[in-house]
This record gives C-alpha cells, structure tokens and sequence, in this order.
C-alpha cells in the first residue's frame, strides 16, 4: 500500500504535472488534484507508525472507556 500510494502517485503527479493537464471547471493542473493520493499515503504510514509505537510502549490510548456493563445503562 505505501508504494503504491506514494511511489505510484507521486509519479501519477510528476506525469500529469508534466503533461499540463487542466480540470475543466477551475482551470487547476491535475497534478495538484492527484496530490491527494501521495499525501493520504504518507499520512498513512505516520498513524501507523505512531500506532505501533504505542502498541510496542504499550501506551493506552486516550479514548474513553466504555460503560462495564452496556445493560445497566438506563435509557
């Protein structure tokens, strides 16, 4: 998945970028809107890195606990 993502889309970038490529509507290059694909993948592999440090640390995760029992919640 990282090398697709970010290898593959940071050529898919350099090529569409390259070619001049222009959204109809707004005029933008092409390249800047398959930037997304290259940046999702780094922001990707930074949460799964950060998520195994925790794991290895064994740091808790700030999320709160769920109810003991979800039976005894009055609703």
């Amino acid at each position: 998945a990282v090398l697709v993502m970010i290898y593959g889309g940071y050529v898919l970038v350099a090529e569409t970028l390259a070619a001049g490529q222009r959204t109809p509507a707004l005029g933008l290059l092409m390249g800047y809107v398959y930037l997304a694909l290259p940046l999702s993948g780094c922001f990707i592999v930074l949460y799964s890195v950060d998520y195994l440090a925790r794991l290895l640390l064994g740091v808790e995760a700030n999320d709160p606990a769920p109810p003991e029992d979800c039976a005894s919640v009055k609703r």
